[in-house]
């Protein structure tokens, strides 16, 4: 026993040194706290800053890093205010980068334009390092040393008009942390405080922030014009503003919100409520014995609470007083998160989320289930945390454990047999080091006559990665015949007034181009080039379901344009001839306190309508396997991934 206690007190001890190890100063040669200028909650020249740790020395000082990690980013930036930063392209070292850009000959301030680099700490803290020069080459994903140098200083940001960086930590919940304490100095930062959300609204606060979310909108999203009729906004405002009264309840109002961003209004895969819906938010969740859904065009009982499950996949006529007809249709109306007129994502929605069928009526309460054969059943709902077991599991199925079973890493490589090989992607999140390995492993494989890739459940990411994993593919140079980009301002927005990550005299846009009523940029002349050293000529087969999002949607996008892939699976969440993206827009409404993001950018792929590709729906697969209860609920197996195997068997 005491050496147990001994053992624990020894591990407790560890643990606590770590975390109180203090950082390495960042300056080379120079002492913890030297040549500070800026301190969090300082003021310069009118600007809070609330998060940076600015630190001044010479042009030629060196700037290590202060301790062991993993650079997650590296990039070009210029500091335009203390909380808003313009981002340039990155090729090869800082230095480099910064004299192309002299090269272009742009009006741009090349002194304040800097190399930054985001180091991830080994207790899950990222260190941001801003106003960096140097000739070497970072990678994302590279390990580094604690005292490595990183490069020299330059100038972080205009104001303080000396050399200095500025450097800042974010916690691994991406919220700004102190940046004095780790070096053990005495700390002047002030964690922002959460503004209480109020129970009530009055009429007035109520007016004003569905006024500020519908302008927002209007303003911001570049497809609301082509999606929203004046006659469908106008439906919507007077139908909304009906259920306003003094004193409406915050639930009642979010609500209000969360609909705006659904099928009644405005669906998009890239725009969305932030803040949880408020019974997310309780301790304790109440849920019914009988979870609904909808199975060709039929609302039955999916899953049940043990002790319950003879209801299960019966036929249900009406809850209380709602029919089987206007549930089912609430169901689709609610569903959220995907672009335009796709199917696939809908119909998973209506199948599997029974929260959608009570919408704004989520809390303890009982209810009368009619079934079409005339039995009835009365669904006392019950506290989640006393349920023991739900029928079917919700890990039973294979799709449900690859859907909600995080992956522990974004890609993964396996040789099926002699003739086949699996490149799964969870994420176009992908950094160089890892780049580099998938590279690599694709090489050793590079003759094998049949390659599977999965971007089933992937939620997209950058598109220097899509563009550089396309190259490893394409058979020729590659360039969409119309692609291009479109906003609503290459000015400011007015909205901006109540954005969190955009000042409000930002011009995101000043480069875009007068195009009827928007503005418009052309990437006509963007080319990929087939990848001399790797490419791959065999045959391919994607995997896409509905949860294929933005890049994951234009991967499989691209190859079938191409016509070198054969696409395998259901329709993706994201359209195939433009999705709504690239700059995101985060609002606060003022007196709610909801938070919501607007994509600000209409990224056209192509204007081509077929049968293959046609108007506002997701990709659409070469061979559809149909969504099916057995696969969700209870399936074992991969229902797709198992008719890949079986078209390769035949090939």
């Amino acid at each position: 026993m005491k050496k147990f206690l001994s053992l624990l007190f020894f591990c407790s001890f560890l643990v606590s040194s770590l975390q109180a190890q203090q950082l390495k100063w960042v300056v080379k040669g120079k002492n913890v706290g030297d040549d500070i200028v800026l301190k969090p909650q300082q003021y310069l020249d009118g600007e809070l800053n609330y998060d940076n740790l600015f630190i001044s020395g010479t042009e030629a000082s060196e700037i290590i890093a202060p301790a062991d990690g993993t650079i997650l980013s590296v990039g070009l930036d210029r500091m335009n205010t203390l909380q808003n930063s313009t981002y340039y392209g990155l090729s090869g070292s800082f230095n480099a980068s910064i004299n192309k850009l002299a090269k272009e000959k742009l009006p741009l301030p090349l002194k304040y334009i800097n190399g930054s680099v985001q180091i991830k700490l080994a207790n899950g803290n990222k260190l941001n390092i801003n106003g960096l020069r140097g000739d070497k080459i970072w990678k994302t994903g590279m390990k580094i040393k604690q005292g490595e140098v990183l490069g020299t200083m330059g100038y972080a940001y205009k104001k303080v008009q000396k050399p200095c960086i500025a450097l800042a930590i974010s916690n691994p919940q991406n919220r700004a942390d102190d940046p004095m304490k780790p070096f053990g100095l005495v700390s002047t930062f002030k964690l922002a405080k959460e503004t209480p959300r109020p129970a009530t609204l009055t009429l007035a606060q109520t007016k004003e922030d569905f006024d500020i979310l519908m302008k927002s909108l209007k303003e911001c999203y570049p497809s609301y014009k082509e999606r929203i009729t004046p006659e469908k906004e106008a439906a919507f405002i007077e139908q909304t503003t009906k259920q306003f009264k003094e004193g409406m309840k915050y639930e009642t109002f979010y609500h209000i919100v969360r609909t705006a961003f659904t099928r009644q209004f405005i669906n998009d895969s890239h725009i969305n409520v932030n803040t949880p819906f408020p019974y997310k938010e309780k301790k304790v969740i109440y849920i019914p014995h009988l979870f609904v859904g909808v199975e060709n065009g039929k609302l039955i009982a999916t899953r049940a609470i043990k002790g319950t499950e003879r209801y299960l996949r019966k036929e249900i006529k009406s809850i209380d007083s709602r029919s089987a007809e206007q549930i089912i249709k609430e169901m689709y109306n609610h569903v959220e998160l995907c672009d335009e007129e796709v199917k696939s994502y809908v119909e998973l929605k209506v199948f599997m989320d029974f929260a959608n069928a009570y919408w704004n009526r989520m809390k303890p309460q009982t209810n009368t289930i009619t079934f079409a054969d005339g039995t009835t059943y009365k669904d006392t709902w019950v506290p989640n945390n006393t349920v023991k077991d739900i029928i079917p599991k919700p890990l039973l199925s294979k799709y449900f454990r690859a859907w909600a079973i995080p992956k522990q890493k974004d890609f993964n490589f396996q040789r099926i047999d002699n003739n086949t090989a699996l490149l799964a992607l969870s994420s176009f999140t992908l950094n160089e080091v890892e780049l580099e390995e998938i590279a690599t492993t694709l090489k050793a494989n590079i003759n094998v006559p049949h390659l599977i890739i999965d971007v089933r459940n992937n939620y997209g990411g950058d598109i220097k990665v899509l563009n550089k994993i396309l190259s490893w593919f394409v058979a020729k140079p590659f360039c969409l015949p119309k692609a291009y980009d479109v906003v609503n301002s290459n000015s400011t927005y007015k909205s901006f007034k109540y954005c969190m990550n955009y000042p409000l005299d930002n011009k995101l846009f000043e480069g875009y181009e007068p195009y009827g009523d928007q503005f418009k940029i052309s990437h006509e002349t963007d080319t990929i080039q087939p990848n001399p050293e790797l490419n791959y000529k065999g045959n391919i087969y994607v995997l896409i379901n509905e949860n294929s999002c933005s890049a994951a949607t234009s991967f499989p996008a691209s190859l079938a344009y191409e016509g070198r892939a054969t696409i395998i699976g259901r329709e993706t969440r994201t359209g195939y001839h433009s999705m709504n993206a690239e700059k995101f827009a985060q609002f606060k409404l003022p007196n709610s306190k909801i938070t919501y993001t607007i994509p600000l950018v209409k990224i056209v792929f192509d204007e081509t309508i077929t049968n293959r590709f046609p108007a506002h729906r997701g990709l659409l697969p070469d061979i559809e396997v149909p969504i099916s209860y057995d696969e969700v609920f209870i399936g074992k197996e991969d229902f797709i991934m198992n008719k890949a195997l079986e078209i390769i068997k035949t090939k």
